[in-house]
C-alpha cells in the first residue's frame, strides 16, 4: 500500500496536483500479508452504505478504489495508520490548487 518502505510516493500522487472541482479516483493496493489503514487528510469519500470516510482498512492482498470531487485546496497528507508502516515510508502528500469549499462536517 502506498510507496514501498524507503521509497518516495509515486509522482502522480504528489507532483501532478489537481484542481478544486476535478473528480478524481484513487486506486490503492495492499500487497503482501499485512493489514493497512489508509488515511487521507482533508478529504472524504462516500461508501456504499452511505457513510462518509477519510480512512479505511485494507486487508492483505486487497485493493480499494475511491472517488471524490476535490473541494478542499491545500497540501494534504495521506498515510498508513500502522505506526511502523508510516515510519517505514508509507506516507506522502498531494496538492489541490484553486478555490473550493471545505467538505461538510459530519
Amino acid at each position: 500500500m502506498l510507496p514501498p518502505r524507503g521509497q518516495r510516493s509515486p509522482p502522480s500522487a504528489t507532483s501532478d496536483g489537481v484542481r478544486a472541482g476535478e473528480r478524481i479516483r484513487w486506486r490503492v493496493a495492499s500487497l503482501g500479508n499485512e493489514f493497512h489503514v489508509l488515511h487521507v487528510h482533508g478529504h472524504r469519500w462516500g461508501e456504499a452504505d452511505g457513510a462518509w470516510r477519510d480512512s479505511t482498512v485494507l486487508g492483505p492482498s486487497t485493493t480499494l478504489t475511491v472517488d471524490w470531487t476535490e473541494n478542499n485546496p491545500g497540501r494534504w497528507l495521506y498515510h498508513c495508520h500502522v505506526a511502523d508502516h508510516m515510519m517505514g515510508g508509507m506516507i506522502g502528500h498531494y496538492t489541490v490548487t484553486g478555490r473550493g469549499t471545505q467538505y461538510p462536517t459530519f
